[in-house]
């Protein structure tokens, strides 16, 4: 009996499954965030993940799969950015290099674990009710933040300065991490309001969580009953609010904009005609979207901050005119606006550096052309699967949803990305590169329930 209990006894991350421990990491996400670890544990536990993977495939536990191309591009585009580190500047930003490299090797780890073991619909089910879990527990400070029930700027410094270089905790970067605030005031309307980022970095990393996580919420309660059922159709109005209390004018525009998407997947079959028609109608309603954002949007940013039009402006001038002096590879990560352009007279008294505000003027600024091409590919792979899985259309129609509501996931995250950098917060970023393990994979799930069903 006792060597039963021994056997049976569960320790999270060391003798629990992979899948479980990604769902812990995104669940337990307010005690990281509190203690500061959440930017380091991240890609620890891509890594640990990885070399358990790798164990136990060792033992014969598991088959390993590659998801092809996107592995080979994903190979390819790390060996660009080793060329662009070779056009670093400035040797306080190798830190910051070095930083973004290992979160994108993290990344990927993370999605081929994901691939690799995920492998029904329970397994589906129980990330997605994490990352709910989880949108839940902030969305729950978020109204406690905007309510001015809790204090909510610099409550406190994460413990984990304790152990930190005092150089690295005086980085801009690690700073926002280490002192720990749950959102900020704006000015709206002439009144001084709240504006919600709960337990992430920024409210724009806020958004970038919940309008991926909205969609997964749907799915959840179309496939879900009872007691299950209520609790998601109560978080859904609970995640929106919030998703307004950010006051994120990119992530509403994208959620917007992606649904489309999600329609067109709906359909019995994807014939190229029809792949072709989603293309250029989300290319046409992206451009709607922006020239309607650019006539009618400066006003409503002016009323809700000032200088965020201005700045952003200001970035994406000064940026591009500095990557025209190394166009193919980049600068190899960001620049301080003063040291690469010499602009004194900038109109702003406090600027991000340049190459940040959108993820592609990032990608383009850190790795040139051949790096933004490389990921663009690589985006252009997960879509190309994903019209693969919708033009098969399953008969189950638990896959069906799974590809649909994915893709909107997809989409919204995509046109987010526009607005802001989603490399800066591990948390984001691995939702990201999930959701692209599980557009890889449906497809063979799909097919192998259906082979086992007979």
């Amino acid at each position: 009996m006792k060597q039963l209990n021994r056997k049976a006894r569960l320790i999270p991350f060391v003798t629990t499954s992979i899948v479980v421990d990604l769902a812990l990491f995104f669940v337990l996400l307010p005690v990281w965030f509190f203690t500061g670890l959440t930017q380091f544990l991240g890609p620890f536990l891509a890594f640990v993940l990885f070399a358990k993977w790798f164990i136990q495939s060792t033992k014969g536990q598991h088959k390993t799969a590659l998801p092809q191309p996107l592995s080979w591009l994903v190979f390819i585009f790390l060996l660009s950015a080793l060329v662009s580190s070779l056009f670093i500047q400035e040797s306080y930003w190798i830190p910051m290099f070095i930083r973004n490299y290992i979160m994108t090797i993290s990344a990927y780890l993370i999605l081929f674990v994901t691939y690799n073991s995920v492998k029904d619909r329970s397994d589906i089910q129980r990330i997605f009710w994490a990352w709910g879990a989880m949108a839940v527990t902030a969305s729950l400070i978020g109204i406690l933040v905007a309510g001015g029930l809790i204090p909510y700027r610099n409550i406190m410094t994460a413990p984990i300065t304790a152990i930190l270089p005092e150089q690295m905790g005086q980085s801009e970067y690690y700073s926002s991490i280490v002192s720990i605030s749950l959102g900020d005031r704006i000015h709206l309307f002439g009144a001084l309001v709240r504006r919600v980022s709960s337990v992430f970095p920024y409210q724009n990393i806020f958004a970038a969580a919940l309008i991926m996580i909205i969609p997964f919420q749907f799915f959840l309660y179309k496939h879900s009953a009872g007691w299950r059922r209520l609790l998601i159709g109560l978080s859904i109005p609970l995640l929106s609010v919030n998703l307004l209390l950010t006051y994120s004018r990119g992530a509403l525009l994208a959620i917007v904009l992606s649904f489309p998407l999600f329609l067109y997947l709906g359909r019995k079959s994807l014939n190229r005609r029809t792949q072709f028609r989603i293309v250029m109608s989300g290319m046409a309603l992206f451009v709607l979207g922006m020239c309607l954002f650019a006539l009618f949007g400066s006003s409503l940013i002016k009323k809700i901050n000032p200088e965020s039009a201005n700045i952003r402006k200001f970035i994406v001038v000064k940026s591009i005119e500095s990557w025209k002096e190394s166009p193919l590879f980049g600068w190899g990560t960001q620049r301080n606006i003063d040291v690469a352009g010499g602009w004194e007279d900038r109109p702003f008294k406090i600027i991000p550096a340049l190459g940040s505000h959108s993820q592609f003027l990032s990608l383009l600024y850190r790795y040139g052309l051949v790096g933004l091409a490389l990921f663009l590919l690589i985006y252009a792979a997960v879509f190309r699967e994903l019209t693969r899985a919708a033009e098969d259309s399953p008969r189950d129609v638990f896959w069906r949803d799974l590809i649909r509501f994915c893709g909107w996931a997809f989409a919204a995250n995509l046109i987010h990305s526009v607005f802001i950098d989603m490399d800066f917060d591990v948390v984001v970023l691995f939702m990201i590169w999930m959701n692209w393990a599980l557009i890889l994979k449906v497809r063979t799930m799909s097919k192998q329930e259906r082979e086992t069903s007979f």
